[in-house]
Order: structure tokens, then C-alpha cells, then sequence
């Protein structure tokens, strides 16, 4: 499942975030061409997490925490 916390996140923030995980710098350059080919100029997505509330689910992470974790978990896999 794909569950979130209510945080609002562009998806430039996102790709900052994962940038500073991995010491480096997002550029991010998607000219219009791009866009009339098939890219998106969507900018944030949301979830909404509502009923996963009502069943008692809860964040157990912030979006910082929760992609340093993830990346944290893909390198050791790929290290082994």
C-alpha cells in the first residue's frame, strides 16, 4: 500500500530532499517541448489518508524521515 502523512510536498521539495539524502543538487529543467511530448507540469499530488485514519492508522514518519529511511534500506540492499 501507498499510504501518507497530510504533509504537502511539491515534487520539487521531494527531489530536494532526496537530493540532500544523497549529496546532491536537484536540476531540475523540463522545457515546454518536453511537456507536448508527454512530461507533466503536475506539481504536487496529494493523498488522501482520511479513512486509513478512521481504521486508527497513523504517520509513524515525516516525509524527511521516512525517504532517508527508504534510501538508507535500498543501499544496503544494493550493497549486498
Amino acid at each position: 500500500y501507498n499510504v501518507a502523512s497530510d504533509e504537502v510536498k511539491t515534487f520539487y521539495k521531494v527531489a530536494e530532499i532526496l537530493a540532500g539524502i544523497n549529496d546532491r543538487k536537484v536540476v531540475f529543467d523540463l522545457p515546454d517541448d518536453a511537456i507536448n511530448k508527454g512530461g507533466s507540469k503536475v506539481q504536487i499530488a496529494l493523498m488522501d489518508s482520511s479513512k486509513m485514519k478512521q481504521l486508527g492508522w497513523a504517520s509513524g514518519y515525516t516525509i524527511n524521515d521516512g525517504l532517508t529511511r527508504t534510501v538508507k534500506i535500498v543501499r544496503s540492499e544494493n550493497a549486498k
